[in-house]
């Protein structure tokens, strides 16, 4: 293929992803090592995995904060699956903690992660309470059929009885 005067492979390349980011940029701009990103893909914390191979999304990178900033609390990345956070809880938890990575307080920075913790603990009740919910319809339904067929049962039997 002919490239204009300048133009390379590489730079068409580069325009195809300038909304990604390669494993050493990702790693650059969190500060995780590319072992620690590649270890949160494996386990199925980017559960979205890679836009293509080599190549990370701003949603990725968003999860990515959140596992950065779990790390600078001294985490392990064992400890962090171990966790089993959903990675909406986890963007949550970079948006919060990120700022202050940059220079806040251990003050700012114990207050922020309290308050996304306890975001956190407020939207898995809302989806307990939700799956409660989800249960108690299905009973109930399970309840009308298992009446429905127990009329048709005993209507059934009338029947029979009637016509012997």
């Amino acid at each position: 293929m002919k490239y204009p005067h300048g133009a390379s492979a590489m730079s068409e390349r580069e325009e195809r992803h300038d909304n990604l980011l390669s494993i050493e940029d990702a790693a650059k701009r969190t500060g995780l090592s590319p072992e620690d990103i590649e270890f949160a893909e494996q386990r199925g914390l980017l559960a979205v995995g890679r836009e293509r191979e080599g190549y990370y999304t701003r949603t990725q990178l968003r999860l990515l904060d959140g596992i950065a900033c779990l790390r600078e609390l001294g985490l392990s990345m064992d400890e962090i699956d171990d966790l089993h956070l959903s990675e909406e809880i986890l963007a949550e938890i970079g948006e919060c903690l990120k700022p202050l990575r940059i220079g806040g307080s251990l003050f700012e920075a114990s207050s922020a992660f309290m308050m996304a913790s306890a975001h956190a603990i407020r939207r898995h009740e809302q989806i307990v309470r939700e799956q409660i919910d989800q249960l108690r319809d299905f009973k109930r339904s399970l309840s009308q059929k298992a009446d429905a067929f127990e009329r048709l049962i005993r209507a059934l039997r009338e029947h029979a009885r009637r016509a012997a």
